[in-house]
């Protein structure tokens, strides 16, 4: 293979990717709104026992529920919808897809006259594989979390661009285009639920004991690693594929009704309460899986403590399951950002002060604020990539373990800015957040890094925004999609600086090959 041709498949893999991570922010856009009305039952339940207090936290419970326990579906509809361009048609060719692959397996999953699991396509019969089994859309089938949704998705998608405008002979004519395609989705469905039924139960169990095992971890290590790894993928548009895996899947751990179900110390009725609203959660399904998932699930129930400890806490002390390992780096939103945001305006010319200030403190307020880094982390990156690598993406991941540290379970809804900290840490206080850590962490953090990036700005003379001339200017990404094609003498003033990530990626994959080449050389 060719270096060009080598290239151009890096690329198309690349491209491939973040269009991948693009869909999965589709459902995972819902997940915020759908936290809050499940974050507001909780509250409701927890602190108004009338008979009024249950009816409407039943109401917020009943509207959430139904989202989180149908998000493999869900998934299953964005990849196609992304992969087909929007198509309303391939949306439906992607519900009949999802619809045939759950219901084929209910007559391969084998239950004793006592109703109790049997085995699963007649020769899948270990211990622990009833936890495998669930309800999806209502129908019994294998609990494949978001892999089976997509899986479903990209064939359906594969099949719906290659086959939509299939002409038949003029007998059959009627069944041309898409009206034809239902018969090869079906049986290809078929197929992968199969396949499924024979691999998945293997794949299943690997997943569980990896999740398990990252749960032993020393506290805060896992979320020390997760922040690095998803801050170092950002600038590439892969990130959210790695925070869909945390949040939805058994990588950021599980709990199945049996555990809940084995915990002795615990009164009948707090038992009943726990039952009932992990049944409501999961919508029948016997296992809950990904940390956001397993962190609205405990804001849901409608106890704040549980002999005398916080419900968080009681959790991770009865049973492992530390919520909000993934979910909670505030200090980097609350406190790096707005760390590197005044060394760039402080470190700016004199003649430039006050724009540089108006520019990068808007994006300031709004990553403080909302959690949107991108403007200001692009504008930082595009200039100087060292230190967005060197000191900006460690710290990240240092601010999921000082959380973790302190014992915080603050959950996510947007993007972890200051008022999703006032959403899913404050008002759920009463359950054992410590939310307040965040405010503690933040002005530490942000001091550390503004002397580092005002420093190293200063002695190596770095072009930062409103430095040597140049200018910052945040714009779009669909602005920058209007001015990609032309030249950049006809659209921009040299002295003006533009992040984007079409720009990022190379710059960044260039960097990387050189520090590569050089550890090569000294090896």
């Amino acid at each position: 293979m060719t270096k060009q041709n080598t290239t151009s498949f890096k690329s198309q893999i690349m491209e491939f990717l973040q269009k991948f991570g693009r869909g999965l922010m589709l459902p995972i856009s819902i997940l915020p709104f759908a936290g809050l009305l499940l974050g507001i039952g909780g509250a409701i339940g927890s602190n108004i026992h009338s008979e009024a207090g249950v009816v409407i936290a039943g109401i917020f419970n009943g509207m959430s529920n139904v989202i989180f326990s149908n998000l493999p579906f869900l998934f299953c509809i964005a990849v196609v919808i992304t992969f087909t361009g929007e198509s309303g048609s391939a949306a439906l060719m992607g519900i009949i897809g999802y619809l045939v692959f759950t219901s084929s397996q209910t007559v391969f999953i084998n239950f004793d006259e006592t109703g109790g699991f049997k085995n699963i396509f007649w020769f899948h019969n270990q211990s622990g594989l009833s936890s495998l089994v669930g309800y999806n859309l209502g129908i019994r089938s294998l609990q494949t979390s978001l892999f089976g949704g997509i899986l479903i998705g990209f064939l359906v998608a594969w099949i719906y661009n290659k086959f939509k405008y299939i002409q038949l002979p003029n007998l059959i004519s009627f069944f041309s285009g898409t009206r034809f395609l239902p018969f090869l989705i079906i049986p290809a469905a078929f197929t992968t639920a199969l396949g499924f039924l024979i691999f998945w139960p293997w794949v299943g169990l690997a997943i569980y004991w990896l999740g398990s095992k990252a749960m032993l971890a020393p506290v805060g290590v896992d979320g020390l690693i997760y922040g690095i790894f998803t801050r170092a993928l950002m600038p590439f548009g892969l990130h959210q594929i790695v925070i869909a895996v945390a949040y939805q899947t058994p990588f950021g751990g599980s709990l199945s009704l049996d555990q809940l179900s084995s915990v002795s110390n615990i009164s009948e009725v707090d038992r009943e309460i726990l039952l009932t609203a992990f049944t409501s959660f999961s919508n029948g399904a016997f296992v809950i899986e990904g940390d956001q998932n397993l962190w609205n699930f405990i804001n849901s129930i409608p106890l704040n403590r549980i002999d005398g400890i916080p419900i968080f806490d009681w959790f991770h002390k009865n049973l492992n399951i530390y919520a909000g390992r993934f979910t909670q780096d505030y200090p980097t939103y609350l406190g790096l950002c707005v760390g590197i945001g005044l060394a760039l305006i402080l470190t700016a010319d004199k003649d430039k002060r006050k724009v540089t200030a108006s520019v990068i403190g808007s994006a300031m307020v709004v990553a403080f604020l909302t959690g949107i880094t991108e403007p200001l982390e692009f504008t930082f990156l595009f200039v100087t990539p060292v230190l967005y690598y060197a000191v900006y993406v460690p710290l990240s991941g240092v601010s999921y373990m000082l959380m973790q540290l302190v014992g915080a379970h603050v959950g996510v809804g947007f993007a972890r800015g200051f008022i999703d900290l006032m959403i899913y840490g404050a008002l759920p206080v009463m359950k054992g957040t410590r939310f307040y850590w965040a405010f503690v962490f933040a002005p530490l953090q942000g001091g550390l890094i503004f002397t580092i990036f005002y420093f190293t700005i200063k002695k190596w003379n770095l072009a930062t925004p409103g430095r040597n001339g140049n200018e910052v200017v945040l714009i779009s990404k669909k602005t920058f999609e209007e001015h990609k094609n032309k030249s950049k003498k006809e659209t921009l003033d040299e002295s003006t600086i533009i992040y984007s990530q079409s720009q990022v990626v190379p710059l960044v994959w260039e960097l990387f090959l050189k520090m590569l080449k050089l550890l090569t050389k000294r090896n």
